[in-house]
């Protein structure tokens, strides 16, 4: 009996690591995020995660900019980390940084 215990305790240990690693790995979609100025409307309005692979290569340098990771999936989509959308002024800001033609400039490698 306490064999079992000790084994299923081990068992849930090893699951909320895994579980907590693999959140801080790239397995989701970016979406562009945009703020929502119309009154009674939540805060934040989520945009596709289709985009055009130039929006998606400067999303990508900015994400990079910034030190987080980020990587290509294919034409149209940019995977990132979970743990990202805990920030969503953050995802504003980098959605907005992506349009602004001035900065990306400024900021080119």
């Amino acid at each position: 009996m306490v064999n079992s215990i000790i084994k299923c305790l081990f068992f849930c240990i090893f699951f909320v690591t895994g579980y907590k690693a693999n959140a801080n790995e790239l397995g989701c979609e970016f979406r562009p995020i945009y703020l929502n100025v119309k009154p009674g409307k939540h805060p934040y309005e989520l945009g596709s995660a289709s985009m055009n692979s130039e929006l998606r290569d400067r999303l990508l340098m900015i994400l990079r900019y910034y030190g987080k990771d980020a990587k290509a999936l294919g034409r149209s989509k940019l995977g990132i980390s979970c743990d990202l959308y805990a920030d969503l002024d953050f995802l504003v800001s980098v959605t907005k940084k992506s349009l602004d033609k001035k900065w990306l400039e400024e900021h080119k490698n």
